[in-house]
């Protein structure tokens, strides 16, 4: 039985070698997740600037099909560019331009079916640095753009809209519950009074009303003020904790006997909804008979906020956990790319 079991600490060569503006994040461990496996078909659900999928397509020739899915229109030029390296006979590869919550429906047209169809599946569930740095993305605290912070820039609901619109009291909810901000209702009463005297349409204007509501004493030297709200607006702009939901279950079920589902989050949120639900699938459970277990942070929203559990997807296969504790960044790596110190990989297989 293959239980993970990481037999390294320095920097492999891999990381050290990658290009482009995003570092992939656990990229050595995320490799050999799929060893062992009779690699056919990879879906890389989270696709970015290719990192991930270039590594593993390189290093398992034996890949007939590859999926990379992204909504982000920057990140397929960047992956497509990249991959193109790859090209050969026996390899196709196909990129699909939506959210991965639509994963059922994308396999479903590409492949014929969503079930028992992959070998190895990926979901790297943090934000690029690419999306990061690009101050007009609105994504940064630390560079003035504007407030916008959408992973799919065709989706409507925006950062802005939520700060100028949303009552003092979702916003203080979002901010506790998503951010885990301890002074949730003073940023909130601070954000509602600004917006009063003049909208708020920019990162450095939020940031700095932020900045001059918690000072840094009240949050640590490493952590910017700021850092915590920044989340929870990008969590609820982009419905990233119910996407998560959705997919999860789409994943499982597409699996092959003998396939892996490896899965990257980068904050407790995220991790909780991934450690509970790969639980429930090791443990033989009926994930829609104990959903009421997963995302207990939903029990803190409005009663009028949209939210759901996990996705009613009957599962017809059995699962095992390869992952006992979640697989974390060497000290090599976090020095060398210091935004993944707060990854966690976990992986879970088919059988």
């Amino acid at each position: 039985m293959f239980i993970y079991k990481r037999c390294f600490s320095s920097l492999s060569p891999a990381v050290v070698a990658q290009k482009g503006p995003h570092q992939s994040v656990l990229l050595q461990e995320v490799i050999d997740s799929f060893r062992g496996v009779n690699m056919k078909t990879f879906i890389d659900c989270t696709l970015g600037g290719g990192g991930h999928s270039y590594e593993i397509v390189k290093q398992y020739p034996s890949i007939e099909t590859h999926i990379g899915i992204d909504t982000d229109p920057t990140a397929h030029g960047i992956s497509r560019t990249r991959l193109i390296e790859l090209q050969r006979d026996n390899l196709n590869t196909i990129l699909v331009r939506k959210n991965f919550r639509h994963l059922h429906g994308i396999l479903t047209e590409v492949l014929g079916s969503s079930n028992n169809v992959a070998d190895g599946i990926l979901l790297d569930l943090g934000v690029s640095s690419m999306q990061l740095d690009t101050a007009s993305r609105g994504f940064s605290f630390a560079k003035d753009g504007p407030l916008d912070m959408r992973l799919d820039p065709s989706t409507l609901l925006t950062a802005e809209e939520i700060v100028n619109s949303w009552s003092e009291m979702q916003l203080g909810r979002i901010i506790r519950d998503y951010g885990g901000e301890k002074q949730w209702r003073l940023v909130a009463r601070r954000i509602s009074e600004a917006r009063s005297a003049e909208s708020l349409s920019s990162t450095l204007q939020l940031s700095d009303i932020i900045g001059r509501t918690i000072k840094r004493r009240d949050v640590g030297k490493m952590i910017h003020p700021a850092t915590r709200t920044f989340q929870a607006l990008r969590i609820a702009v982009n419905e990233e904790l119910r996407v998560i939901e959705e997919v999860l279950p789409a994943a499982a079920n597409a699996l092959k006997p003998g396939g892996r589902l490896a899965v990257i989050t980068f904050h407790s949120l995220e991790d909780r909804i991934a450690k509970q639900f790969f639980r429930l699938l090791d443990n033989e459970e009926d994930v829609n008979k104990n959903k009421s277990r997963v995302l207990k942070h939903e029990e803190e929203l409005d009663e009028d906020e949209s939210v759901t559990s996990l996705k009613k997807i009957p599962l017809k296969n059995s699962f095992r956990v390869l992952t006992q504790k979640p697989v974390v960044p060497t000290k090599a790596e976090i020095s060398f790319n210091p935004r993944s110190r707060s990854a966690k990989l976990r992986i879970i297989e088919c059988i």
